[in-house]
């Protein structure tokens, strides 16, 4: 069975429902009898064409729209309408415009998140405590509507703010434990299992002594840990490749190509070949990709995978799916289990992440999905990626 064919839809989908319009729209294409002979160019046609871009002002509003009941059609209501319904819970609430001072105006605010194709991490918790958001709403935010991990329960701050959204608890609460955390003596034991903390506050107050005696976050050494893993054995098969195609080598001299011969360059020249070079030797800027926007101007250069490596950056989820993208497209099976393998495989990696399963409605992850699932996933990713800077929007 094709992996996209497990995904649960809904032949009445309201058109807000953006995850399944993706999941609708990516199953059309890749389900079709012509989608063994697609060309890279309509795949790019897809992509850029077909495939809705969903904003995070666009999530917002969806999920206000299913709260609040509303009964009218979801694309007839204006934006007046939606700021009331945020500026009405946060007063109801008794929710902080902004966690810092802050000179903006709070209609500006308002407007600003309504409008954004993206917000930093603090902006979701904000809307929770103004919106009175669940736990699970608060979640979903964070690793759909932004595509990051879920709460981190090493953060201090965000295990005290998971506990207040869990037991519905207002923003004066979530002061009132920040502040008791910051007199807390430092804990002489590790900290216990994530969730016991969540129990009551004994447990919490505990989990967060604990955590203030430790100086590494568990979570983000296990993102470390996984990407090394993942890009130690993409320099693995980068030397198989050089070894089989004697083409395919660079003017290096090497006999026998080990992992240790490959640099991020070259794993840089095999991702991205379709991006045109500048005069000195760099990718072209993101933004001059038709498809920046789509794919959040994620790019797997040698400046992000060295500067990664050398924990000068953190890694995210287009690292590690990216990489691992690579790996499996290197695998001579057929597509359906290459796509169903990689995808057990990459879904429990972002799991022990803290990260949420692939989502296709993030136009990148889509974009690897069906990549993953053509004859030539490396030619396709590749060749996609070359169109999108050629200009062609037709």
């Amino acid at each position: 069975m094709n992996y996209l064919e497990t995904v649960n839809f809904n032949a009445t989908v309201r058109d807000y429902e953006f995850t399944r319009m993706a999941n609708r729209q990516i199953r059309q294409v890749v389900s079709s009898e012509s989608f063994r002979d697609m060309s890279s160019e309509e795949i790019f046609r897809f992509l850029f064409r077909e495939i809705r871009l969903v904003s995070f002002g666009d999530y917002l509003k969806r999920y206000l729209y299913e709260r609040s009941g509303m009964e009218e059609p979801f694309r007839e209501i204006d934006d007046r309408t939606w700021q009331d319904v945020i500026t009405g819970a946060f007063a109801e609430n008794n929710a902080p415009h902004s966690f810092k001072p802050t000179t903006t105006r709070w209609s500006t605010t308002v407007k600003g998140w309504l409008t954004s194709e993206r917000v930093r991490r603090s902006t979701v918790f904000l809307l929770g405590f103004g919106l009175r958001m669940d736990e699970d709403d608060v979640g979903d935010f964070l690793t759909k509507a932004l595509h990051e991990d879920d709460f981190r329960m090493d953060d201090p701050t965000e295990v005290i703010f998971r506990y207040c959204f869990l037991h519905r608890l207002p923003y004066a609460k979530a002061v009132e434990l920040t502040e008791r955390f910051q007199a807390l003596p430092t804990g002489k034991e590790k900290a216990g299992g994530a969730e016991d903390c969540l129990r009551d506050e004994k447990q919490l107050l505990r989990r967060l002594s604990a955590l203030k005696g430790q100086s590494s976050c568990a979570a983000r050494e296990e993102m470390f840990r996984r990407y090394d893993d993942l890009l130690l054995r993409c320099m693995q098969t980068a030397a198989d490749i050089y070894n089989r195609d004697e083409e395919e080598k660079p003017k290096r001299a090497r006999r026998v190509w080990t992992a240790e011969d490959i640099t991020a360059a070259d794993l840089e020249q095999m991702l991205c070949s379709g991006i045109p070079l500048t005069d000195s030797g760099n990718l072209t800027k993101a933004n001059l990709s038709l498809l920046s926007k789509h794919f959040q101007s994620f790019r797997p250069s040698r400046q992000r995978l060295e500067g990664v490596q050398k924990r000068q950056l953190a890694p995210d989820r287009f690292d590690l799916i990216t990489l691992d993208f690579f790996l499996w497209s290197q695998r001579d099976i057929p597509g359906e289990e290459r796509l169903r393998r990689y995808a057990d495989e990459i879904n429990g990696i972002l799991s022990a992440c803290g990260m949420s399963p692939l989502y296709s409605a993030s136009p990148y992850e889509a974009f690897l999905l069906i990549c993953t699932l053509s004859d030539c996933p490396l030619a396709m990713y590749t060749e996609v990626w070359e169109m999108s800077y050629a200009g062609e929007e037709t």
